[in-house]
């Protein structure tokens, strides 16, 4: 038993060690009331776990969401770094709307820049926008604003 104090005292340096340690004195020995009620008394000193929140990777300890260091094993938590995700292009033949992608055959209307659209489609492109959708730089006649 004194064994364990001492590795206790010198090479346990966080509290999940710690209650590592204190489950495997307990499967391995026959506890005395005594020994129970420090084993309780010195987990009762220790962080409790949070009900919401996240988990640590390591140990798995929940904790705060704020929290950046987890309280149990002292992993320091980075960041997580947004993703942003690309919205998936497909590819248009030629002549298929740049809006709605089906194809255009009749009502056909095509910008300087080369983009073809049906007539629905692009006088409610120009409802809420002057310019192509494709091409910024080119701007949307007015006889197709309505």
């Amino acid at each position: 038993m004194t064994s364990y104090l001492i590795r206790i005292k010198t090479c346990m340096s966080n509290f999940h060690e710690i209650r590592v340690l204190i489950e495997k004195i307990r499967a391995a020995h026959d506890s005395t009331p005594e020994h129970e009620e420090l084993y309780e008394l010195v987990l009762a000193s220790f962080p409790n776990p949070s009900k919401r929140g996240k988990s640590c990777p390591e140990c798995q300890f929940r904790m705060e969401n704020r929290c950046r260091t987890c309280p149990n094993c002292q992993r320091v938590m980075l960041k997580r770094k947004r993703v942003q995700r690309v919205p998936v292009t497909i590819q248009l033949q030629a002549h298929e709307c740049n809006i709605c992608g089906k194809a255009v055959d009749e009502d056909l209307c095509e910008l300087e820049c080369g983009c073809k659209y049906h007539r629905g489609c692009l006088v409610y492109l120009a409802s809420y926008s002057e310019r192509c959708c494709e091409h910024k730089h080119i701007k949307i006649p007015d006889n197709y604003k309505t």
